[in-house]
């Protein structure tokens, strides 16, 4: 099993396009976790913002993440 560096945050946005992303990463075979921020507010009993909510991935993983990351935004565009 390979040793892993720590997250690096990769985007922040709402949780429908991070979950697309993750998915392309996914593909790539880039682990990923998404921190929902929106949920852990609403959970609380208070509201962050809608685009409070961030993708993070491995260190060693983050040149490839960022190129899947551009290519994926110029898609959405």
């Amino acid at each position: 099993m390979k040793a892993h560096t720590q997250h690096i945050l990769l985007h922040e946005g709402s949780t429908i396009i991070l979950n697309a992303l993750k998915y392309q990463l996914e593909d790539a075979n880039i682990s990923c976790i998404i921190k929902n921020n929106t949920e852990s507010g609403r959970l609380a009993g208070f509201v962050a913002g809608q685009d409070s909510n961030a993708l993070y991935v491995f260190e060693e993983d983050l040149n490839t993440a960022e190129n899947i990351l551009r290519k994926f935004l110029s898609k959405k565009d």
